[in-house]
């Protein structure tokens, strides 16, 4: 019966993450207007806003103009609900639980609001901010003067190549939603964790990018979400490692 509630907060939180990788990369307001279909505006029904299930009922398709539904809402749902469960699986009834699901809900929106819009939204950025100090204080098991050390150390890490992208590159590096984002997790997980995460992340992306133009040669890829892969990195982190 537990994971039967968790599954369905899980599916809750994950209609709500869809709200926030559609509207906030925008900036359009997570409360108004109401959900509504992105072909003929309608707002939708109680009926279309069961998680899951009203995509599964209603094929896919806008119950009134039948325009197609995006498949990321169901996919984002499904994957939170998964996440959901498993870091109740892991973590159990402990006060630590709802704040590593709601760290780990946060990081994987970002992943996807960065790998769809190559932006990673201050709302995000900032609500990972807050969660990051009660995640120091209740689930980590470094102090304080390491997640200082580790926030300044993601500063550092980015900033500086942001810095000789624009100044002697005359191009864009590192986003300014990255530099917060890569300081977050340091302050999160201590500098000597960041370095790891950072190096695996920057790995990926450069697997990706080579796989990329493996498949398209001729095609210039720009702008390579990095926080994407550096935010799948940290969420890898929270499900591998026991943070008891």
């Amino acid at each position: 019966m537990q994971y039967v509630i968790m599954t369905m907060i899980g599916l809750s939180l994950g209609s709500f993450a869809t709200t926030c990788i559609s509207r906030l990369p925008r900036k359009q307001s997570l409360i108004k207007p109401r959900s509504f279909c992105d072909s003929c505006s309608r707002s939708l029904g109680w009926k279309e806003l069961i998680p899951l299930l009203s995509y599964v009922v209603l094929k896919g398709r806008c119950l009134k103009c039948s325009a197609q539904i995006p498949f990321l809402y169901p996919i984002v749902e499904f994957l939170i609900a998964i996440l959901t469960v498993v870091i109740f699986i892991k973590y159990g009834t402990s006060i630590k639980t709802p704040i590593i699901i709601l760290f780990g809900l946060t990081l994987l929106c970002i992943v996807l609001a960065d790998m769809l819009s190559r932006i990673i939204p201050n709302k995000l950025n900032f609500t990972l901010f807050i969660t990051a100090f009660v995640f120091v204080w209740l689930v980590s098991q470094s102090g304080f003067t390491d997640a200082i050390v580790g926030f300044f150390t993601g500063l550092v890490f980015t900033f500086l190549p942001a810095w000789f992208g624009e100044h002697w590159l005359d191009k864009q590096i590192i986003g300014g939603g990255d530099i917060k984002f890569t300081a977050i997790l340091g302050l999160t997980f201590g500098w000597e964790i960041l370095l790891v995460l950072i190096w695996v992340a920057s790995v990926s992306g450069l697997l990706w990018v080579l796989s990329r133009k493996l498949i398209e040669p001729k095609q210039k890829i720009t702008n390579v979400p990095f926080g994407a892969f550096l935010g799948t990195t940290a969420l890898a982190y929270i499900l591998i490692v026991d943070l008891q």
